[in-house]
C-alpha cells in the first residue's frame, strides 16, 4: 500500500504518454485524473497509519547500485514529514488535474499535457519518498526536467522557450551545489543513506564540538586545541576537518535550497515560469517545484542544527527574499506575475522559519500555502480564460458582476494570503514573524554579537507584510471593482437590430462549467479550514506528531537575560527583549492586517485619481520607480549580466573553441581519421605507377637490408 501513490502516477503517465493515440484525449484526461485520484486516497490511508498512529515505515525494496565501496539500495521512507507531503501534492496534483480537463480543452497536445502532470507529480513523490539521497537527487532532477516540459509546454511562443531554458539553466547552478554537497557526505560517512548520515552526525559528540565553536573566540586557542584532541581519541578522525567540511555541506544545501525555491539571486526563474499554461503554475507554485528546496532543508535539519551560523544565512536569505519579491509584485500589472511574486514572498518566510530551527512551521506553512496559493492561481486562469486570455489587471475592471464566484474565490485566496484571522494563513504566516519575539534557535554567541541583524531581518519580513497586503489589494481593485478599461468586445457582443434601430449587448464572458469549479471550491475550503484544523496538531505545544522526522538540536524560548558561565567567566551578558514588550509588539502583523488592508482598498478604490496624478517629474522619482517595475534591474546589470557574459565567453572560447574544437576534434575520432587521411594521402604521392621507380624503391631497401646486416 505504502508505494501505491507512486505507482498509480507513473502508470497514469506510462497509458497516456505511450498509448495516447489510443484512447484519445478523453481517455487520457480520465486516467490520468483517476489515477492521481487514486494516489490521493491513498495519501489519505498513508497519513492515518503513519502520522495519527504514530506508525514510520521504512523498507528496501531491492540493491540498485552495488560497488566495494558504494551500495545503494532503491528504499522508502514513511514519517511524518514524508506522508504531510503526500498529502499536499497529491491533493493540489489532482484538483489541477481536473480543473485541467477542460481548460485545456480544444489544445491539440491535451494528452502529452496531461501525461506531463502526471509525470511531474511521480517524480515529486520520489523526492519526499526517498531514503538516501542518490534517490532523493532522481526525484529532484526529475522534477527539474518536467517544469522544463511544462513551462515549455507551448513550444512555438519563442517567450515559452527563453523562460525554460532559464528555468533549467538557474535550476542547474543549485544542482551542482546539491551534487558537490552529497559527495562530500559520501567522502565522509561513506554511504547515502539517511538513517546512516544523521545517526553518524549525531553519534560523533558533535554536541561537544558546538560548544567549543560558540565559544571559540571566549576561550584561548590552547584549550580548543586539547578540546578536540581530547575527541580524536575515541574517533581516530580529524574533527576539525569534519566540522569544516559539515559547514561546507550546510551551504552548499543552502545554494541548492535557493536555486530550486527561487530565493533572491536565483529567483529570476520563477515569475518567468508563467509562460506555461496555467495549471502548470498551479502545480509548480503550489505543492511540487518550489516546495522541494525548503523540503531539502527541513529533511537535512539532522545537518543543520550543528552548523547554527549557517541558520543566521538562511534567515538572512529569507528575510530579504519576503522583502525584494513582495516590493516587486506590488508594481506588477500581470495578474499571473503578481501570484508568482507572492509565492516567491511566502517561501522566503518558510526559508526564514528553516533558520529559526523552527521547521515545523515552515512546513506548516507549505501545508497551508499550498491551498490558497492554487486557488488563487487557478481563479487567476479561469479569469484570464474567461477573458479573452488577457493577463493584463489595467485591461480588466468590472468582472465583479460578471464573475463573482471568481471574485470570492480571489477574496479567500488573498485574506488567506494577507494573514487575515482564523484563515489558513493567520495560523501558519504569523506564527513565523512571531519567532522574531519568542524563540531563537541559533547560539547565544551569534545572537549578542548580531542582535542588530535581526531587528534588521525582522524590520524587512514586516515590511514584506505591508507590500502583500498592497498587492493583494491592488488586484481585487483592478480587476473586480474598477471600470473597464480594455476593449469592450472582451466583455460583450455587440448586436445590431436593423427593426428596432437598437443596439444590444450580449455578455462574451467564457462561463466555466463543474470541472473548473469543483477545485476552486474544494482549494476555497482548505484555505479556510487546513489552519485551524492542523494547527495543534503540526505545532501545538508538546506535539509528538514529527517524532523523529525532524530534529532541534537546542533552544532557548524568549528568555529575559541569556547569560552562561563557565569557571565563572560571563560568556554573554546581554537582555535581548523584555517579555512585556514581547506580549503587544507580537500583535503588530495581525492589527496590520486590519489597518492596511482597510488602508489600501480605500486607497485604489476611492482615491486612484490622485494616485494617476502623482507627479514623477522629480528623477529620483522616476528612478525609484523604474528600479522597482523593472524589479530591481540594478541587480540585472550588476550581476546578472556581467556573470552571462562571462560564463558565454568561457563557454565559446575556451569550452568550445579549445575544447570541444580544439583538443577533443585533434585526440578524438575525428582527428584520428584526419591525421590517417593526411598521411595516406601525402603516401599517395610516392604512388606513381612506373617500374622503375618500384625497382629503385627496391633497391634502395635491398641496400638497407644488406647495410643492417653487416651492421649486426
Amino acid at each position: 500500500m505504502y508505494i501505491l501513490p507512486l505507482f498509480f502516477t507513473f502508470f497514469g503517465f506510462s497509458l497516456s504518454f505511450f498509448f495516447g493515440k489510443l484512447i484519445g484525449i478523453f481517455g487520457a484526461t480520465i486516467i490520468t485524473t483517476l489515477f492521481v485520484f487514486l494516489a490521493m486516497i491513498t495519501s489519505f490511508f498513508l497519513f492515518y497509519e503513519v502520522a495519527l498512529n504514530t506508525n514510520p515505515t521504512y523498507f528496501k525494496y531491492f540493491n540498485w547500485i552495488r560497488t566495494d565501496t558504494l551500495d545503494i539500495e532503491w528504499g522508502f521512507q514513511f514519517d511524518s514529514l514524508t506522508v504531510s507531503m503526500l498529502l499536499v501534492v497529491t491533493i493540489v496534483s489532482f484538483l489541477t488535474h481536473l480543473y485541467s480537463i477542460e481548460y485545456m480543452n480544444g489544445d491539440p497536445h491535451q494528452v502529452r499535457f496531461m501525461s506531463y502532470l502526471s509525470l511531474f507529480t511521480f517524480f515529486m513523490l520520489i523526492l519526499v519518498t526517498a531514503d538516501n539521497i542518490f534517490q532523493l537527487f532522481l526525484g529532484w532532477e526529475g522534477v527539474g526536467i518536467c517544469s522544463y516540459l511544462l513551462i515549455n509546454f507551448w513550444f512555438t511562443r519563442i517567450s515559452a522557450n527563453k523562460s525554460a531554458i532559464m528555468a533549467i539553466i538557474t535550476n542547474k547552478i543549485g544542482d551542482i551545489a546539491l551534487m558537490i554537497a552529497f559527495t562530500i557526505l559520501f567522502l565522509l560517512f561513506k554511504s547515502f543513506d539517511y538513517s546512516i548520515i544523521f545517526a553518524c552526525i549525531t553519534n560523533l559528540s558533535f554536541h561537544h564540538i558546538l560548544e567549543i565553536e560558540q565559544y571559540y573566540n571566549l576561550l584561548n586557542n590552547n584549550y580548543y586545541t586539547y578540546a578536540l584532541n581530547s575527541l580524536l581519541d575515541n574517533n581516530n578522525i580529524n574533527l576539525i576537518n569534519i566540522i569544516n567540511l559539515n559547514t561546507a555541506i550546510c551551504y552548499l544545501l543552502i545554494i541548492a535550497a535557493v536555486g530550486k525555491s527561487a530565493q533572491v539571486g536565483l529567483h529570476i526563474w520563477l515569475p518567468e515560469a508563467m509562460e506555461g499554461p496555467t495549471p502548470v503554475s498551479s502545480l509548480i507554485h503550489a505543492a511540487t517545484m518550489v516546495t522541494a528546496g525548503i523540503f531539502l532543508i527541513i529533511r537535512c535539519s539532522f545537518i543543520f542544527e550543528f552548523v547554527p551560523h549557517s541558520l543566521l544565512w538562511i534567515i538572512l536569505l529569507g528575510s530579504i527574499t519576503s522583502f525584494f519579491a513582495s516590493s516587486i509584485g506590488v508594481f506588477q500589472n500581470d495578474l499571473k506575475k503578481v501570484v508568482a511574486y507572492s509565492t516567491c514572498s511566502q517561501l522566503g518566510y518558510m526559508f526564514m522559519s528553516c533558520g529559526f530551527s523552527a521547521y515545523s512551521n515552515g512546513l506548516f506553512h507549505l501545508f497551508n500555502h499550498a491551498f490558497f496559493k492554487a486557488l488563487l492561481f487557478l481563479t487567476a486562469g479561469y479569469i484570464i480564460h474567461a477573458f479573452g486570455n488577457e493577463q493584463d489587471m489595467r485591461k480588466m475592471g468590472g468582472l465583479i458582476k460578471l464573475l463573482p464566484m471568481s471574485y470570492l474565490m480571489i477574496l479567500i485566496g488573498s485574506l488567506a494570503l494577507m494573514g487575515f484571522p482564523f484563515l489558513s494563513g493567520f495560523y501558519s504566516k504569523e506564527k513565523i514573524l512571531e519567532l522574531f519575539y519568542n524563540r531563537y534557535s541559533i547560539s547565544i554567541y551569534d545572537i549578542s554579537n548580531n542582535l542588530q541583524i535581526i531587528y534588521f531581518f525582522q524590520l524587512l519580513s514586516t515590511l514584506a507584510v505591508i507590500f502583500t497586503i498592497c498587492y493583494s489589494m491592488k488586484l481585487m481593485n483592478l480587476t473586480f471593482f474598477n471600470i473597464q478599461n480594455g476593449y469592450i468586445s472582451r466583455m460583450y457582443y455587440i448586436l445590431y437590430n436593423k427593426k428596432t434601430n437598437k443596439i444590444y449587448y450580449n455578455y462574451n464572458i467564457h462561463y466555466a462549467s463543474l470541472l473548473i469549479l469543483v477545485p476552486l471550491f474544494l482549494l476555497s475550503y482548505l484555505s479556510i479550514t487546513s489552519g485551524y484544523v492542523f494547527q495543534d496538531m503540526m505545532i501545538g505545544v508538546g506535539t509528538d506528531f514529527w517524532n523523529n522526522s525532524l530534529f532541534n538540536a537546542y533552544s532557548y524560548n524568549n528568555p529575559y537575560i541569556l547569560e552562561k558561565n563557565i569557571s565563572g567567566q560571563t560568556l554573554v551578558d546581554s537582555i535581548l527583549l523584555n517579555f512585556e514588550f514581547n506580549k503587544y509588539i507580537r500583535r503588530i502583523t495581525m492589527v496590520w492586517a486590519f489597518y492596511f488592508m482597510i488602508f489600501f482598498f480605500v486607497l485604489f478604490y476611492s482615491f486612484k485619481r490622485i494616485l494617476l496624478s502623482i507627479n514623477l517629474s522629480w528623477t529620483w522619482a522616476i528612478n525609484i520607480f523604474h528600479i522597482l517595475t523593472e524589479k530591481y534591474i540594478f541587480y540585472n546589470k550588476l550581476f546578472i549580466e556581467p556573470l552571462t557574459f562571462k560564463m558565454l565567453n568561457f563557454a565559446l572560447h575556451i569550452s568550445y573553441k579549445t575544447f570541444d574544437k580544439g583538443l577533443i576534434e585533434l585526440f578524438g575520432p575525428f582527428g584520428i581519421t584526419t591525421l590517417i587521411s593526411k598521411k595516406v594521402f601525402n603516401y599517395n604521392k610516392y604512388q606513381t605507377n612506373y617500374i622503375f621507380h618500384f625497382l629503385n624503391i627496391m633497391l634502395i631497401f635491398i641496400l638497407l637490408i644488406f647495410q643492417i646486416y653487416l651492421f649486426i
